[in-house]
């Protein structure tokens, strides 16, 4: 509704989606505020109904307001370096909230190791109150510099169904999605499995803490290069060749049985270097395929088309923690067992942890190499057929 919303609704000022940041900052605020406010000694029915009634508002503000950010990339500029730019961009600021919030909260909410519900409430207000300033300076500091252009196909009557058809015609959008898909089903799958693999194989859980820094370092690295590395291979390339050193990777540690925690952290943060560049260079690949639909449609639905590959990725966020769940239990890991599991239970797990991203890499590669068709010299062409050489903004 909301990629509908922000593509056939055309406000007075021409922007399609910095206006949705500017209305949507406020109300996403205050409720972020409620969703966390404690209401100590009242009926558990009153309780219940906050946490429900709040947090399904909070996530239709949050996605009024994440589509049209999302979509704002591929109106900021056309050139794919600069699109790489602001896809890096994007992930450093994820990582520059990630990383305070990680440390910081568990400091802060919890007193005895109890959560401390006033607390809970403070720290609701003062991070809504830094999301409403950021998304401020985000709508006052940005300029939608792609100018939308209203034509006869955009004058039809919105037909989503027509949309989603065109979007599994789409082949660049059909391979970022199905990437993406496995990126969160099977090769992130080590944020989870590597709790248990450390707690019953290793029995070291402490190790945990060392492996998130080890996997920071392929991120930084990633950042840095990102944009000399699109420039000399493109996109297409550093988003998909890495990929088999992944699959090497994995394969080493498949074939290789090793009680060292060391050595598993170590080719696990080679595998997340040869990752790195498909992550930060994701949200890029997606603007670049809305360009491409348009070409092939008509129509400009950058909302619509940005919506319907971020409803795949909440999909396969859910798939991909149950389908760990559903794993480690056939694994027979018994919960009350904690680290002292039966016998095979950790070497299964440790099994688990290793051939889901191995899953993941193969069909990334695959997705990015055969699927995506869009190398950064035909998006140049597909923007010069669309005429937007005279519709950027300085």
């Amino acid at each position: 509704m909301v990629g509908a919303l922000t593509d056939y609704l055309h406000p007075k000022s021409g922007d399609k989606f910095r206006p949705w940041i500017k209305y949507t900052a406020l109300p996403m605020a205050l409720v972020t505020a409620i969703m966390f406010t404690y209401i100590p000694n009242t009926p558990y029915w009153l309780k219940l109904t906050q946490c429900v009634v709040t947090y399904l508002f909070w996530d239709m503000m949050y996605t009024a307001i994440n589509v049209p950010y999302g979509s704002l990339q591929s109106v900021i500029t056309m050139d794919p370096v600069q699109r790489a730019e602001l896809s890096r961009f994007r992930s450093i600021g994820a990582m520059l909230a990630q990383m305070p919030l990680g440390i910081i909260l568990p400091m802060v909410l919890f007193v005895n190791d109890n959560p401390s519900g006033p607390r809970f409430t403070l720290v609701g207000i003062v991070l809504g109150a830094i999301s409403f300033i950021a998304f401020i300076l985000l709508y006052k500091l940005s300029v939608e510099r792609v100018q939308h252009r209203q034509d006869e196909g955009q004058k039809e009557k919105y037909n989503y169904f027509r949309t989603m058809m065109a979007f599994f015609k789409n082949r660049p959008i059909m391979g970022v999605t199905l990437a993406s898909v496995a990126m969160l089903i099977f090769f992130y799958s080590t944020n989870i499995t590597n709790q248990y693999v450390f707690m019953t194989y290793f029995k070291q859980p402490k190790l945990l803490s060392l492996g998130a820094l080890i996997n920071l370092i392929p991120t930084l690295v990633s950042i840095i290069f990102v944009k000399k590395a699109v420039e000399k291979w493109g996109k297409k390339s550093i988003c998909s060749w890495p990929f088999l050193g992944a699959i090497v990777v994995y394969l080493l540690l498949l074939f290789i049985p090793s009680k060292n925690p060391y050595l598993w952290l170590i080719l696990q943060g080679v595998a997340a270097l040869l990752a790195g560049f498909a992550n930060l260079l994701i949200w890029a690949l997606v603007a670049d395929a809305i360009d491409y639909q348009e070409l092939q449609t008509g129509r400009r639905e950058e909302g619509s088309i940005y919506a319907t590959y971020s409803l795949f990725r909440k999909i396969a966020q859910g798939v991909g923690a149950s389908l760990i769940s559903l794993l480690i239990g056939w694994a027979g890991y018994k919960p009350e067992l904690q680290a002292e599991q039966l016998p095979g239970v950790p070497e299964k797990i440790r099994l688990i942890a290793i051939v889901l991203p191995l899953i993941g890499s193969i069909i990334i590669f695959l997705s990015m190499r055969f699927i995506y068709n869009l190398e950064d010299s035909e998006v140049k062409k597909i923007h010069d057929k669309l005429g937007y050489g005279s519709a950027v903004k300085s």
